[in-house]
């Protein structure tokens, strides 16, 4: 036995074996090397080891391989190997024929930022003039976020053919193409804001419409509109017109009118705007902000805001105040309609802004391409037509247009031309070479609508007649006439 053992070279190595189930103590010296166990192995048994070793090793390998080849097939579980994020969402590129994935995205407020599936879109195309974004087939989670107001998200599902999604989204045409792409609106209202920050954005917008306060002096003998309850208390009082009450007053002394805007954000049931579609836009209740482009929405382009702003309508209230020249109060908060029974809600065009820290909000320029709406004016056009419906000819050749015009200050007034034109699709009769009537002006001033020529008298002669005051109002507002047209009948 010896003898076979001397046949082997004597290089045995020693193998160092702790026992794991004994902890290390403190302070025990030396006593450490004689709890140390050791086992000799022959050089036969090295070499079986070192195989066995070199064998596992190899195993190990090939299966680590096999499972990184798999998963690196996954694009998901790559880059989340390679520690980065997914990979980018495509880019705005020009593309052809016939497409259903290619979108525009209309934002209101425009300082926020827009997120797809989780990435954040660096330029979000706005306008007909960038090539629109293209998206993968599939199911995308939009997440649109502007400070201070809560996240929007939506899901926008490509086909857009196939709808289940909760974006708000249209199709339409741009110009000089055949291409059917998709708008997508992501917008914002004051319920999205915390109370303290909505408080905050109503006093600031409350602020702007207060410097827009403009008075003119109501000469004796002129007329200015009041409630039934106080018309009955005057001569004139209220005259029931076909299906109109008219109601107002003329005054014996001098007095100062002074107009101003109170912003109504009354949605509560009993509120003043009793019917949401005269405070609404496109389905978006006004007097929780609308945006401007809600006046397009749907299937319109894009409108772009020619600055940073959010160009936002709001729901104002115009009314009167009427003082002495001494300062004592006539008449308060009296509406700008004789019209009794007439809603005294208007649109107000704003730019606001969020600096970070406050809000800022102003009344667009009329130079604005976004300003659309002037108070006075709509409702000298909404009393203008209830007057035109008394004179509304059956005549199916002849139909009636309103024109309007204001001046830089709205206290002067309003002027409507109301006017009558062949209708280009009717088909020609032997009257159809019948003179029309010739125009007629109204000055719509402190409320109350006024004969401004004597074709107007003629059609209604019930209404007051302009004084030499109020006609040369009316020759300054003349040539202010408004080229578009709103047809009546």
């Amino acid at each position: 036995m010896n003898d076979q053992q001397d046949q082997y070279p004597q290089d045995d190595f020693e193998v160092e074996i702790i026992d794991l189930d004994e902890q290390p103590q403190a302070n025990v010296g030396t006593k450490a090397s004689t709890d140390r166990k050791f086992l000799h192995l022959s050089q036969k048994a090295q070499l079986l080891l070192r195989y066995r070793r070199f064998q596992f090793l190899l195993t190990t390998s090939v299966i680590v391989l096999a499972i990184l080849v798999i998963l690196g097939s996954n694009a998901a579980v790559r880059s989340l190997l390679t520690g980065g994020a997914a990979s980018p969402l495509p880019v705005p590129v020009p593309t052809s024929g016939p497409q259903n994935d290619l979108f525009y995205f209309q934002l209101n407020p425009p300082w926020g930022h827009l997120s797809i599936d989780g990435h954040r879109i660096a330029r979000v195309p706005t306008t007909v003039n960038e090539p629109a974004l293209s998206l993968p087939p599939g199911q995308h989670k939009l997440l649109w976020q502007a400070a201070p107001f809560r996240p929007v998200s939506c899901i926008l599902v490509v086909p857009v053919i196939s709808n289940p999604s909760t974006c708000n989204h249209s199709q339409f045409t741009p110009n000089n193409s055949n291409q059917l792409v998709s708008l997508v609106e992501l917008r914002v209202s004051t319920d999205l804001l915390s109370l303290a920050q909505r408080a905050a954005l109503l006093a600031a917008t409350q602020v702007a419409l207060n410097q827009e306060q403009h008075s003119q002096i109501v000469l004796p003998g002129e007329a200015y509109a009041v409630p039934s309850e106080v018309a009955g208390t005057h001569p004139n009082g209220c005259k029931l017109v076909e299906q109109a009450v008219l109601c107002f007053t003329t005054t014996q002394q001098p007095l100062r009118a002074t107009l101003s805007f109170q912003l109504d954000t009354d949605t509560s049931y009993n509120a003043p705007c009793a019917d949401p579609n005269i405070c609404s836009l496109n389905g978006f209740d006004c007097r929780l902000f609308c945006s401007v482009t809600d006046l397009q929405w749907p299937d319109a382009p894009p409108i772009v805001s020619d600055n940073s702003a959010w160009d936002a309508i709001a729901v104002v209230h115009s009314t009167w105040h009427y003082t002495t020249l001494t300062g004592q109060t006539v008449a308060g908060n009296e509406a700008d309609s004789f019209v009794g029974g007439t809603q005294n809600e208007h649109f107000l065009s704003l730019a606001i802004t969020w600096d970070g820290t406050a809000w800022h909000a102003s009344l667009l320029p009329v130079t604005s391409p976004a300003f659309f709406f002037v108070p006075v004016c709509d409702s000298a056009i909404g009393d203008a037509q209830n007057l035109v419906n008394d004179v509304a000819t059956n005549n199916t050749q002849i139909g009636l247009s309103l024109r309007s015009a204001y001046g830089s200050d709205p206290s002067v007034g309003c002027l409507i031309e109301v006017s009558w034109e062949r209708i280009p699709s009717a088909t020609p009769t032997p009257t159809s070479t019948t003179p029309l009537p010739p125009a007629a002006y109204l000055l719509h001033r402190f409320g109350v609508m006024i004969a401004a020529n004597a074709q107007a008298h003629k059609l209604w002669p019930f209404l007051p007649v302009a004084d030499s005051n109020e006609q040369h109002d009316v020759q300054e507002l003349m040539p202010l006439l408004a080229p578009g047209e709103v047809s009546v009948g």
